[in-house]
């Protein structure tokens, strides 16, 4: 059983323990974002820890209540992008947030897994003979394009949500989606749900927007908008497809981070942000 993160007294005694930085970041359990962050940075082990919390709310609740309790260690978090401006990002490498929370600068962490090195070190791993569609990096970089362009639907429609829920923050709400497969389905009563919330215009409308901005990007673009998680999720259902036998998606993800150690370099730059703010504080 996967052990849920810490909290309370327990929280406070890992905090003390951790070596060097403690950075709190997304995840349930430690097999969630902070195994990846571990993957990825468990070389400077005694500059900084990674330590779970159930989602980017307690993050942030995380680091308030542990910098008030423990005023001499250096205690941050990390946490997606989600729908946070482009300026805030872009800001936080020049100076602190004030709140000590930093975020990526892409949509969500799995936006990390999505380089096509990594993709053809698992593709040779995993098929003896070059496998049809993923043989070159150049193959490889189309089917992820391809993957993200089946997700902007998904993107579009959450942005959508995200914005009527924050325009109104009373009144019925909706959850986002997570699968894009979804998204046809549940388009119908989207304008039915604002007008039930007094929208001043109808959100399919919006939604016909956000897709054709989505579209009209760049491709590298679509990192900051569109959510690694499914991007990952869609990649990983056809490259099963191409090898015509099914791998658990945490088996080629795992596959992904033992071929393809190395850190995207925004991410990287992130973390020595939050090195650097931690010397100077």
């Amino acid at each position: 059983m996967k052990q849920r993160y810490l909290e309370g007294e327990a929280l406070l005694a890992a905090c003390r323990a951790g070596s060097g930085v403690i950075v709190m970041v997304e995840g349930e359990t430690a097999q969630d974002d902070a195994y990846f962050y571990q993957q990825w940075f468990g070389g400077q082990a005694r500059e900084i820890t990674f330590l779970p919390q159930n989602g980017w709310r307690r993050v942030e609740a995380a680091v308030r209540e542990l910098r008030a309790a423990l005023p001499h260690r250096a205690i941050f978090g990390l946490v997606d992008r989600d729908f946070t401006p482009r300026d805030i990002i872009d800001s936080q490498h020049a100076q602190c947030p004030s709140d000590g929370i930093y975020r990526l600068p892409f949509y969500t962490l799995e936006n990390a897994l999505l380089e096509p090195e990594g993709w053809l070190a698992v593709a040779r791993l995993f098929s003896r003979a070059p496998l049809h569609g993923w043989e070159t990096l150049e193959a490889i970089d189309d089917r992820i394009g391809e993957a993200y362009s089946a997700c902007l639907p998904l993107a579009a429609y959450n942005r959508v949500v995200h914005d009527e829920s924050h325009r109104l923050e009373s009144g019925e709400r909706r959850r986002y989606l997570k699968d894009p497969r979804r998204v046809q389905r549940a388009l119908p009563n989207l304008d039915e749900w604002g007008r039930r919330r007094g929208a001043p215009d109808d959100l399919s409308g919006r939604y016909d927007h956000h897709l054709a901005a989505l579209g009209d990007l760049r491709r590298v673009e679509w990192a900051t908008h569109v959510t690694g998680k499914a991007v990952v999720s869609v990649l990983c259902d056809r490259f099963n497809a191409s090898l015509t036998r099914g791998v658990p998606h945490e088996h080629l993800i795992n596959a992904y981070l033992r071929e393809h150690p190395e850190p995207p370099a925004a991410l990287t730059r992130i973390v020595e942000a939050i090195l650097t703010a931690a010397k100077t504080a």
